[in-house]
């Protein structure tokens, strides 16, 4: 054991030192630490405190010998084009396991994967429609499901139970895309989304035949059902499978087939979703912010985190009976507006990403504040909550109308339209005088 002696020799005449960070430090490496000339100046504990003003340490013996911290795996590799990859086969590392949230206009989910020791793959989801409303009506009262085993398909090939997948790597490219095999003789290929316009997330599967017989593969029926009651009538979430009963592969060919999670209220009718157009629809969706706003420098991790960034705030926005809304996720911020996260942050970045939905998102923020800037000067909202229909009032100083004039202003900057500007300036100009008078 190394031997160290610490003096903390305090000049007050009342004081009580909580030590608890001093005593942490050596004795966690198993030495000896003394704290002198410390008291409680004789009458209890209480309203003590600590004055450093002329206190002063003195440490004396070999100090402990340091290791460095082990640097973390490598685990996740820049692809071709925009896919960022994690060849599971390789990976030293296991298990491991890791999420990702997607977003839809009118669906989004976290998707968690995660693969053992032996490559097996496992998958759980929550799938959030933010315009299918339950009671409260409030800022987290989104519809959520969360879905595990039970919404797997049930496959079997010659009458056998699949084998786990194996996973050979996990692709990222505006998809979860895991890439495996069930035994030697099936190579399997899931892709998962959000649709980018209906209420629906997305499962594909692609099961190949890789070896040299024909083989028969069946996928029992799939179909759950969950309700629960809303303020706007019962909403209906509902998982289906769009697989045949039984295909005969030959050596070469393919099974194409796709689990959807959809939901609706009880009035509407379903919706007919093929998710070969929906595949499509999200890989050009991704493709075309990929090809506006890049940023290009030395460091490919850092283009790469920005194309992630780009991504994700522009896929999180909600289309709500109040307009278009920027939804923080989490799977608890959506169909809302916030004077951090839409009229600040996001609001200002649209124009110059030049997507539609996120212009039209930041346009539709700003004006759902304009009516709550009154004559009397009283504070705005921080939020404005389930689809424009209530509020929500923070902390009240004036920090959320100093972002408004932040956000606001440069949105109109850099949108440069007049009657936009035009439009939007008395809030701004409201926001300020309101700062002035606190």
């Amino acid at each position: 054991m190394i031997n160290h002696y610490m003096s903390i020799v305090v000049r007050h005449p009342k004081m009580f030192l909580m030590a608890v960070c001093l005593l942490a430090m050596p004795a966690s490496r198993g030495e000896e630490v003394r704290l002198s000339s410390l008291t409680d100046g004789g009458d209890g504990n209480a309203r003590d405190h600590a004055d450093w003003a002329e206190a002063s340490f003195q440490v004396t013996g070999a100090k402990p010998a340091t290791e460095p911290e082990p640097p973390p795996p490598t685990r996740w590799r820049l692809g071709e084009g925009m896919t960022t990859v994690w060849p599971v086969a390789g990976d030293e590392h296991l298990p491991h396991g890791d999420f990702i949230e997607q977003g839809g206009l009118r669906a989004g989910q976290v998707v968690s994967y995660s693969v053992d020791a032996q490559r097996a793959l496992s998958m759980k989801r929550s799938v959030v429609w933010p315009c299918l409303r339950i009671r409260p009506n409030d800022t987290h009262s989104s519809l959520i499901q969360a879905y595990g085993n039970e919404a797997e398909p049930a496959i079997t090939v010659n009458g056998v139970p699949l084998r786990a997948i194996t996973v050979d790597q996990v692709v990222l490219d505006g998809t979860v895309t895991i890439q495996g095999h069930a035994g030697q003789d099936l190579a399997v290929t899931r892709s998962t989304f959000p649709s980018t316009t209906v209420r629906t997330a997305v499962d594909c599967w692609i099961v190949r035949n890789a070896g040299k017989e024909a083989r028969t593969v069946a996928v029992a029926p799939l179909a759950l059902e969950n309700q629960r009651p809303g303020p706007y009538g019962t909403n209906i979430m509902e998982v289906s499978c769009t697989a045949p009963a039984s295909t005969v592969l030959a050596p070469g060919q393919e099974l194409r087939f796709a689990v959807l999670f959809s939901a609706r209220l009880a009035s509407e009718s379903v919706e007919k979703v093929d998710a070969t157009v929906e595949e499509a629809a999200r890989r050009a969706y991704v493709a075309a912010l990929q090809r506006d706003l890049r940023l290009e420098t030395p460091e490919p991790e850092l283009d790469r985190a920005f194309a992630f960034c780009k991504l994700r705030v522009a896929e999180a926005i909600n289309a709500t009976r109040g307009g278009m809304m920027l939804a923080p996720g989490g799977l608890s911020y959506y169909a809302a507006v916030w004077c951090n996260d839409n009229v600040e942050y996001a609001g200002p970045f649209f124009p110059f990403l030049g997507d539609h939905n996120g212009n039209q998102a930041s346009l539709d923020t700003y004006r759902l504040y304009l009516p709550y800037m009154k004559t009397n000067y009283a504070k705005i909202p921080s939020s404005i909550i389930a689809e424009g229909v209530s509020t929500w009032g923070g902390a009240g100083d004036r920090g959320d109308a100093a972002m408004y004039a932040y956000g606001c202003a440069r949105f109109c900057l850099a949108s440069g339209d007049r009657a936009i500007a035009e439009e939007l300036w008395p809030g701004i100009a409201w926001c300020l005088e309101y700062c002035r008078r606190q």
